[in-house]
């Protein structure tokens, strides 16, 4: 008889990090021996992170006094003022950077 999880073993057993859903803990956590897989109910191959995101944009202020902002875009080749890194699972604001 064929285990339940055998794929995931197997690409656990060909290096691949694997995960193990916690009912108590509401979320995936490593599976760290072979063992392991006899008690859980749902397993994975641990997902690939998403990447970072660069946004780049020009900042000028106006002759009002008025700050202005260009469209954030990728496109890094601009004369950009502004670097943006957003991260790449939660698109939340990581980090930002003034280009001189």
């Amino acid at each position: 008889m064929k285990h339940k999880h055998a794929e995931v073993i197997q690409e656990y057993i060909n290096g691949k990090e694997c995960e193990c859903w916690s009912k108590s803990i509401n979320d995936w956590h490593p599976i760290s021996s072979l063992s392991a897989f006899d008690f859980c109910e749902k397993v994975r191959i641990k997902p690939e992170p998403k990447p970072d995101i660069e946004l780049f944009s020009k900042v000028y202020n106006h002759e009002n006094g008025i700050a202005y902002i260009t469209h954030a875009i990728t496109i890094k080749e601009f004369k950009f003022n502004l670097k943006l890194i957003f991260d790449g699972e939660t698109n939340e604001l990581k980090s930002s950077e003034v280009i001189k």
